[in-house]
């Protein structure tokens, strides 16, 4: 009975192995990626940014850090597969001939269920004048 449970044991290892080598692409080990962009909007202006020129075709994006003077900050999907689009819009309480600043933090990456992991987080500092 002990060495059918190891044997058991030996085999589920061995298949979950196995699975994961048939998922990965570009080898199983995790990729992680920053980007960083510094991005000028005028008061009361739209700034949209195409998330997924960031991803693979499986990556799912996210905010991770909330932008905190915004009147707008989501990430939308366009249509049932479609690109996904972050959209920020400062807050309307600040004025022209003022700067300010503000920050988010977006992240692209695949399911945690996925054997291969690969993950861009994307910040991007506003700067509103």
């Amino acid at each position: 009975m002990k060495n059918f449970i190891i044997t058991s044991l030996c085999l589920v290892f061995a298949f979950s192995f196995v699975s994961c080598k048939k998922e990965g692409r570009h080898g199983e080990k995790e990729e992680q990626k920053s980007i960083i962009l510094n991005v000028t909007v005028a008061p009361g202006a739209t700034y949209q940014l195409n998330v997924s020129q960031y991803a693979d075709e499986d990556d799912e994006a996210s905010i991770a850090t909330q932008a905190t003077n915004y009147s707008i900050s989501e990430i939308k999907r366009e249509g049932v597969v479609g690109n996904y689009m972050y959209k920020y819009v400062p807050h309307g309480s600040i004025k022209t001939g003022v700067t300010a600043t503000d920050k988010v933090v977006l992240k692209v990456a695949e399911s945690d269920n996925r054997c291969h992991k690969d993950e861009t987080d994307i910040t991007i500092n506003f700067t509103i004048k």
